[in-house]
């Protein structure tokens, strides 16, 4: 579909070519874990996200955040799921309907 709207190739191109922009493999090597399964679920062998760990640590509820104190200014709000996002854009009101609920 954005192939439709975009050209990818020319602007992945361009972003290869940009000085601001690095490759992730300057900062890490591919290990075992994370190509193995991109590769199984690209094959379909695999379904879902794989769960990776530490969510509970990194996604707070704000009962937790209130709970260990951790002030307003150091959080910020996660989508849990690209599903919440029905079009190209998503302003404060979609994420306080989304909380809401």
């Amino acid at each position: 579909m954005i192939n439709l709207i975009f050209r990818a190739d020319d602007v992945l191109d361009r972003l290869r070519r940009h000085l601001l922009i690095t490759s992730l493999a300057t900062y890490f090597e591919p290990g075992y874990g994370n190509i193995v399964y991109v590769y199984l679920t690209s094959k379909g062998v695999v379904r879902g996200v794989r769960n990776v760990g530490g969510e509970e640590f990194f996604y707070l509820t704000e009962e937790r955040a209130c709970k260990y104190g951790i002030p307003r200014n150091y959080l910020y709000p996660l989508l849990s799921s690209p599903d919440h996002v029905k079009f190209f854009t998503f302003i404060r009101d979609d994420w306080e309907e989304i909380r809401s609920r």
